[in-house]
């Protein structure tokens, strides 16, 4: 339960994405008020494990392309090919099936967004030049590596029944599902292993 003074009981989402870590959930501990990023904290980094607590996925990408012998160039032509092929697809309207698009007011005017923002902003030609972002010796750059945003979607579920008595047409069904789980540190070779146990 929340104890949030700014929420109502049992809805905590109020101090999302600056999480405020006076919040008490299910505990009598003490705890120190302060404003800390919630997205970092329980997203980009491991935040459990004990032998990587506090490192952050790009360290983990590190490891992976160290381990796997993928080089910095590897990386570049990968994120390049795969946005260029993000970007066709885009043109060529093939996610407006799944894309709903959303009116965003501010200023004065009203903004439409129907399209995946990332590929479309990103300079391909540029990609080379960054830097290594977690390491000096490292190969994962902020050009090579996947954006924040890579993750955000949202997908409705229901019963059949339910889709039938909304007049809604089902885009999928599900026939089954698997889970994998793995250490925080190999996060990135956990896909695979979970299509490989479906």
């Amino acid at each position: 339960l929340c104890a949030c003074p700014k929420a109502p009981c049992g809805w905590p989402f109020t101090c999302i994405p600056q999480h405020d870590t006076s919040v008490t959930v299910l505990t009598a501990l003490p705890v120190v008020p302060a404003r800390l990023d919630h997205m970092l904290l329980d997203g980009l980094e491991d935040a459990d494990s004990r032998e990587t607590k506090g490192q952050l996925m790009g360290q983990f990408a590190n490891a992976c392309a160290s381990e796997s012998h993928f080089s910095w160039q590897d990386q570049d032509d990968y994120a390049i090919d795969s946005t260029k092929r993000a970007q066709k697809a885009i043109h060529e309207g093939a996610f407006k099936w799944e894309i709903e698009p959303i009116a965003i007011a501010g200023r004065g005017r009203t903004d439409t967004r129907e399209n995946d923002e990332q590929p479309l902003k990103a300079q391909l030609d540029k990609v080379p030049q960054w830097k290594p972002a977690f390491r000096q010796d490292g190969t994962v750059t902020a050009a090579n590596a996947n954006a924040i945003s890579d993750g955000a979607a949202v997908s409705l579920l229901m019963r059949a029944p339910t889709a039938k008595e909304f007049g809604l047409t089902p885009a999928a069904k599900i026939l089954g599902n698997a889970s994998h789980a793995q250490k925080p540190r190999w996060f990135t070779t956990a896909p695979p292993r979970q299509c490989a146990s479906s």
